[in-house]
């Protein structure tokens, strides 16, 4: 449960079970839990096999989960389906349960869709459902209206900010300036290789500047990265979520100049430790980052060293760690979690919405 749309349903289910609301998760995995909390709410967590008609049709398995999926549904009666993957509606549908919200992740294109025809009808069938369809930012809901013609409203995801203040309040930062890199390294949307030359590019105006990498490399990219890198290079051995926040706490400053980024947790994530974040100028990313000083322009080395530079200048005076905190804050689920109960309840109490059958 490290990123996007596997965070977001497994904090989104445990906000709705702490508000008191009883919880049907429905996922593909092997097993199934239920819990009762002290103030009455109910969470189960309902896990199914995927069809074995994946491999026949060439889908992705949660794309042939749908009818397991609609049974369970239909057995529990929801009063909101609420899909995190964007073929949900169809889910939805197969179950005939209203209200219907489709939460689309990702900045979504046309183009991903080439050569899955299955999909594509399949969305159609799914948009056309839904009570509500909703993106994660501003950026993503203008790119759905865009390709697929489909209005969206923004919600932006909440945050389990807590693991990220108290590392940043217990852990002191690296004695020298550390830029970390938070995302898979070899994932050439992330943009590893432009974050080492943009360091390289400022390494003579921070001494001892050096960079971390918060996952294991495979050995062609640790190789690459060592004939590009001219300060070190420290790989991290984080493997689970739980270690993430103590990555942030140790460096002075984040830098995740990934294109086509919806949302961006990472930014909350290190904001939340008290820590600068550096993105770039695209996607949902300035709908998180603030601070202009500290956005670049997409893929121009250049710039983005500039904004590691004032991101490190940042970070050494005291006021900039709490302000940080206190960006991070207006996404965490104390204040994200109500706008999603109450998309619900207006959903809920909509005259016009579809009758249940």
């Amino acid at each position: 449960m490290q990123r996007g749309g596997e965070r977001l349903f497994d904090e989104l289910v445990g906000y709705l079970a702490s508000a008191g609301h009883d919880v049907l998760a429905v996922s593909a995995a092997p097993t199934s839990s239920r819990t009762h909390r002290p103030d009455g709410a109910e969470m189960v967590v309902h896990r199914i096999r995927a069809g074995r008609l994946a491999d026949l049709l060439r889908v992705d398995q949660s794309v042939t989960y749908m009818p397991a999926a609609a049974r369970t549904i239909r057995r529990w009666r929801p009063d909101v389906v609420h899909g995190l993957f964007h073929l949900d509606g169809v889910t939805a549908r197969l179950a005939r349960r209203h209200p219907c919200v489709v939460h689309v992740q990702g900045i979504p294109r046309r183009a991903a869709l080439m050569g899955q025809p299955i999909q594509r009808r399949l969305l159609r069938h799914s948009f056309a459902y839904a009570d509500a369809i909703v993106s994660v930012s501003g950026a993503a809901a203008t790119s759905l209206e865009e390709e697929f013609g489909h209005p969206a409203r923004t919600l932006h995801n909440g945050v389990d900010t807590a693991p990220f203040v108290s590392a940043g309040l217990t852990a002191g930062r690296t004695s020298e300036p550390t830029v970390l890199f938070p995302s898979a390294p070899g994932d050439p949307r992330k943009r590893l290789d432009l974050t080492i030359r943009a360091v390289n590019r400022i390494a003579d105006r921070w001494p001892g500047l050096a960079l971390r990498v918060a996952a294991p490399p495979s050995p062609d990219v640790e190789a690459r990265a060592s004939t590009l890198a001219d300060v070190p290079i420290d790989w991290r051995r984080v493997l689970t979520p739980a270690d993430m926040p103590a990555e942030y706490a140790a460096a002075w400053v984040t830098c995740a100049p990934a294109v086509r980024e919806a949302f961006g947790l990472v930014y909350v994530e290190s904001m939340a430790a008290g820590r600068p974040a550096v993105g770039v100028l695209d996607g949902g990313v300035a709908e998180v980052i603030d601070d202009q000083r500290w956005l670049a322009e997409p893929d121009d080395e250049a710039s983005l060293a500039d904004a590691l530079h004032r991101a490190l200048q940042d970070a050494q005076a005291a006021a900039t760690a709490e302000r940080c905190r206190a960006r991070a804050a207006t996404f965490d689920w104390r204040e994200r979690g109500p706008a999603f109960e109450g998309l619900y309840r207006e959903l809920l109490a909509a005259p016009n919405r579809r009758r249940r059958r």
